[in-house]
């Protein structure tokens, strides 16, 4: 191919280069193809300041197949910036295959996070299946603007692998239309936001545009021991301009991250919608809300985190409905409540939702707290439907909050061994439990 060895000891940059400027195919056959990852001067893009050196280019209209045992390997470098591979304001590019190995084992002491595996800078109409980043410097994925358009439009990720990359596994700063399916984001550690998937517009500004991630949807993907959250939604706490809305989190498994396995921690315009995932075993909270507005949270299963399943705060007009609260507040059940709404958390919907624990695993202070602190008032909010499953916790529901509407909750007896079985690896029929009468 055009020169390239593959053969872990030759460099082959220059080889590949040359193959991705001259062909619209190119095929890489099973080997271990060498790369410098700061071979090549790239144009100044939004999010990439002072990190503009790269490995492989690839422009337009390029479909690039990889042979089940290659793989491209990133050369030890001194610097801790670089981008193993960078497509900047290109349309129409398709990986299929391929394992990317980023320098992480080899970067010994040096400090830095730009050392980014893939990296989408204003892109259009990509499609990458079954290709693998790991173990970058920074991020094994990273979506940005580019030189000349103010995001990614059209990405889809499918059955794709992001795995114990330094910073996040994937984090998006500007993009529209994106799909990330049926894909694996593990174990990200290091530095932080250290994140599976970390959604932060930023950087748009300084196309004089407000930076905006909308219209993404996340399926059925293993989200799991990532040292923060499995999935973080954050902005530059500085532009308020800031756009993130329509998101929809859905057949996910989100597991055992070092602190929830939702953090929503920014003012969105709406439209986030989180629905069938289990969301379990998290050290902190299953999910930190935050400043949502107009968004759903239903048909999740939210199990065994630490504190409490649910914390809802500063959100409004939000309905959280048919999930089953199992066993949180493990770590402080004296402490915490299954689902806890606070701080001007008001006119959200709270409707046909199941509160389980057993006593054996833990107790907590309630199923539902409705609290106020000092002058934040929860006000309106309405609870209707519901299950409290006597014996759960200490009491089934406090409410401090002001004109909250009660309609029609039950307060039943749970069985001393009710049938939920939350114990498969992966999403699936069987990680649903039928719900209990």
């Amino acid at each position: 191919m055009f020169g390239a060895c593959g053969d872990g000891v030759a460099d082959d940059t220059a080889a590949i280069n040359l193959a991705l400027g001259s062909s619209t195919t190119v095929y890489f056959p099973n080997g271990r193809y060498l790369i410098n990852a700061r071979a090549v001067a790239v144009t100044n893009v939004c999010g990439l300041s002072g990190q503009l050196k790269a490995g492989l280019i690839v422009p337009s209209n390029r479909h690039l197949i990889f042979d089940t045992n290659a793989s491209l390997i990133v050369s030890h470098t001194k610097n801790s910036s670089y981008n193993a591979i960078i497509a900047i304001d290109e349309t129409n590019i398709e990986i299929d295959g391929g394992k990317l190995i980023g320098d992480r084992i080899n970067q010994g002491k040096r400090t830095g996070e730009f050392g980014y595996g893939l990296v989408l800078a204003g892109c259009s109409n990509v499609l990458i299946r079954g290709f693998s980043s790991v173990s970058n410097w920074g991020d094994g994925l990273f979506l940005c603007c580019g030189a000349v358009n103010s995001g990614n439009m059209g990405v889809s990720l499918i059955d794709c692998s992001f795995s114990d990359n330094r910073r996040n596994n994937i984090s998006i700063l500007a993009g529209k239309k994106i799909v990330i399916e049926n894909c694996a984001l593990l174990r990200a550690k290091g530095t932080a936001p250290q994140s599976g998937i970390d959604i932060e517009p930023d950087m748009g500004n300084l196309l004089g545009i407000a930076p905006e991630v909308s219209s993404v949807i996340i399926s059925n993907c293993l989200i799991q021991n990532n040292t923060s959250s499995g999935i973080d939604f954050q902005h530059a706490p500085k532009d308020k301009r800031v756009v993130i809305r329509d998101i929809t989190v859905s057949g996910c498994l989100v597991e055992s991250n070092g602190q929830s396995g939702i953090y929503h921690g920014s003012l969105t315009q709406g439209g986030i919608c989180i629905t069938n995932n289990v969301i379990r075993c998290n050290s902190v909270r299953g999910l930190n809300l935050t400043g949502m507005r107009n968004s759903f949270i239903c048909n999740n299963i939210i199990s065994s985190n630490g504190s409490y399943g649910i914390e809802l705060s500063s959100s409004r007009d939000c309905s959280i409905s048919k999930n089953i609260f199992w066993n949180n507040c493990v770590s402080k059940p004296a402490s915490f409540s299954q689902f806890q709404m606070i701080n001007l958390a008001s006119k959200n919907k709270v409707i046909e939702n199941e509160f389980l624990a057993e006593r054996a695993v833990c107790v907590p202070v309630s199923n539902l707290n409705i609290t106020n602190q000092r002058l934040y008032y929860c006000l309106r909010n309405v609870v209707e439907g519901n299950i409290f499953y006597k014996g759960s916790a200490l009491a089934d529901m406090v409410d401090n909050g002001i004109l909250t509407e009660c309609h029609s909750n039950q307060f039943g007896i749970l069985a001393n061994s009710p049938a939920v079985a939350i114990l498969s690896a992966t999403p699936s029929s069987q990680d649903r439990p039928a719900r209990l009468p």
